[in-house]
């Protein structure tokens, strides 16, 4: 059987590859996807938490301004779409910890640039939920979650039905780079974009990228007591679901590196869950579930094409901000394919490229 050439591949249908492969499809490209592994996506287990202020220094995540309003652009599509809600405004309250905490958090509301981000002061026990607050909390702005299990399911289904996703392995191996057009299971492709997450680690054209991989843990409860309207942050957060569940973690490790949820850490996210109220809410288990963050040593995407092989691309290296950042890095990737136009230096894999390319093949 022949095929006519893709102008396409991309490896992986987790939400980077996911809005991608929506972007090239809708600029008129043939696409394939290439994903027999779903459940294992990190955007799966991740809640999908857009937080613009975090970290202990109350650091507002770079070039929110932009990317903020392009994540919602596109989340708003996929809810016409589909006519699905996907993406759910939230309100957001940080928790303070300590006098430090107070003072770190004053010098960031006297910032103008952090005015629409960080709200008014609470004191403590005035949020009307039963907080342990002792230092008080602020409300924050710009904050919400996406559904993203559901719109990635909604995704697989489109894709499927348009004849563009492919539930096999890409084995690394089959590859032939010196073959043009590359072909993959028999089908002609002229560029593949590797859309992996944490599995980029093994991809050998890419491997030599500085990754910092972390494993996440994170719980769904069900509970009696009433929950707060608001997600509650603290080192770890709570997202309130549907009434009586709610999203607690999430957890951070470097090693092992594996998919199995943890039950460690899954004890210690219910003691941490024992802090946020007074008394402790009483509450069950439903479900746990582990993902690996594909984060970076520089806290930068990876993204941008081989340093010897054009027609091999990396866009990966989101970390736990995916939700917030791959609608606008996306575009930029797209702009790069379709117009040449340059990627932001601070995003682009150039950045590594060594001086020789011999040991990048």
């Amino acid at each position: 059987m022949s095929f006519s050439a893709f102008d396409y591949l991309i490896v992986g249908q987790g939400l980077a590859g996911s809005i991608v492969a929506w972007l090239l499809i809708h600029e008129g490209q043939r696409v394939l996807i290439a994903d027999n592994q779903p459940q294992s996506a990190a955007s799966r287990t991740a809640a999908g938490i857009i937080n613009p202020v975090t970290g202990r220094r109350w650091v507002k995540t770079p070039y929110i301004d932009i990317c903020l309003p392009a994540a919602h652009r596109l989340y708003d599509v996929f809810e016409q779409q589909f006519d699905r809600l996907f993406f759910h405004n939230r309100g957001f309250l940080r928790l303070l910890r300590s006098a430090a905490d107070c003072a770190a958090l004053q010098k960031r509301r006297s910032d103008a640039d952090y005015t629409d981000y960080l709200g008014d002061y609470l004191a403590p026990g005035s949020t009307g939920y039963a907080l342990d607050d002792p230092w008080g909390c602020v409300a924050q702005s710009g904050c919400g979650y996406l559904q993203t299990e559901l719109l990635l399911d909604l995704l697989r289904c489109w894709f499927q039905d348009s004849g563009c996703l492919v539930e096999a392995p890409f084995v690394f191996e089959d590859l032939d780079l010196e073959r043009t057009p590359l072909r993959w299971c028999g089908r002609p492709i002229h560029r593949i974009v590797f859309c992996e997450g944490a599995r980029a680690v093994n991809n050998p054209w890419f491997r030599w990228l500085p990754f910092q991989l972390s494993k996440g843990d994170i719980l769904t409860l069900a509970t009696d007591n009433p929950m707060p309207c608001h997600i509650i942050h603290r080192e770890q957060w709570m997202l309130p679901m549907d009434e009586g569940t709610f999203k607690f973690g999430a957890s951070y490790q470097w090693a092992p590196l594996d998919s199995r949820p943890d039950e460690k850490a899954a004890r210690h996210l219910l003691d941490r869950l024992d802090t946020f109220f007074k008394p402790a809410v009483r509450a069950e288990v439903i479900r746990h579930q582990s993902g690996i963050r594909p984060g970076t040593r520089d806290k930068q995407p990876f993204i941008g094409v081989h340093p010897r092989y054009d027609h091999l691309l990396m866009f990966n290296g989101f970390g736990s901000k995916g939700v917030l950042l791959i609608p606008w890095y996306a575009q930029r990737l797209v702009d790069l394919l379709r117009h040449n136009a340059p990627l932001p230096p601070h995003a682009d894999i150039r950045r590594f490229y060594p001086k020789s390319f011999r040991n990048y093949a």
